[in-house]
Formats: C-alpha cells, sequence, structure tokens
C-alpha cells in the first residue's frame, strides 16, 4: 500500500524546488511504478531515501545522533557533508574512489555492448556530477546523433 499518494509527493518536491513542474510532466509514472515493484523490499525503501538525499552522510548522521559533527571525514572543506558534497568531495581518496567507478562503469558497458554514443554522453555528463562549472551537455551538443538517442537525452 502507498502511503503518501503521487499528486501529494509531487507537490511536496514541488515546492521544495527539486522538481519542477515540466519535469513531474516528463516522468512516466507507471513505468516507474512498475520497475519500483519489481525491485526488493529493501530497495524499494532505500531509493526514494537515496534520490532525496537523505543518506548516511554527515549531515544526517548528526541529525540522527550517529555523529557528533556533520562535516566531511575526508576533506576539511566541508563543514556540513551532504549527498552532494559527496561526489564532489576534492580529497585524493574521493577521486580515487570516483576513478575506480568509473573504470568499472565502463567495463560493464564494454560488456553489455552499449553503444560508443550513449557511452561517451554518460561520461560526460557524469564529469558534470564531479564539475559542476562544466555544465551538464545538451542534446545540441549530440544534434548528430539518432533521433531515438537524442529523445534519451531530452527526457
Amino acid at each position: 500500500m502507498e502511503l503518501v499518494s503521487l499528486p501529494v509527493l509531487c507537490a511536496y518536491w514541488s515546492s521544495k524546488d527539486r522538481l519542477s513542474e515540466q519535469s513531474i510532466r516528463e516522468v512516466d509514472w507507471s513505468s516507474l511504478s512498475c520497475a519500483m515493484k519489481a525491485l526488493p523490499a529493501n530497495l524499494q525503501r532505500w531509493t526514494p531515501k537515496h534520490i532525496s538525499g537523505m543518506t548516511g552522510v554527515g549531515n544526517f548522521l548528526a541529525i540522527w545522533n550517529c555523529s557528533a559533527k556533520s562535516s566531511c571525514p575526508r576533506c576539511s572543506s566541508c563543514p556540513v557533508e551532504d549527498h552532494l558534497h559527496v561526489p564532489r568531495c576534492s580529497a585524493p581518496t574521493a577521486a580515487a574512489e570516483c576513478s575506480k567507478r568509473h573504470l568499472a562503469f565502463r567495463s560493464w558497458m564494454q560488456t553489455q555492448q552499449t553503444a560508443p554514443e550513449i557511452k561517451a554522453f554518460l561520461f560526460e555528463y557524469l564529469e558534470t556530477v564531479r564539475q559542476p562549472s562544466l555544465g551538464v551537455p545538451t542534446v545540441r551538443a549530440w544534434s548528430c546523433q539518432p533521433h531515438l538517442f537524442q529523445s534519451a537525452i531530452s527526457s
């Protein structure tokens, strides 16, 4: 049984500036519902928490009284670690972990025979997570790609 109705949930995240009206309209909610129901119960609970940023990072560890401080344990430049800081942390150990995971993802995409243009776009996009100043790649930059690929990027 769903505890929160979709319209109420969308209105809440919209009020927090986490979802725009346009993004709410673009989500295929019935497909998302089917995909979520196919997950094991623990992942059904974890996924929305992860997406909303309610994770085991300094900010929430302090709120939950699991840690005396909310700062990033890897670097000294972040007094309140949140879910947005984790992939952007400038500590050498964080950069090494990110590189390790990117290599594993590349390897997986290779075994799945992912199209080269999809791999290129995804890794360009992932770089914007670590370095937001790069700006998110747009469909215009990939205009030479097939129509379906453009639609996937747009969505």
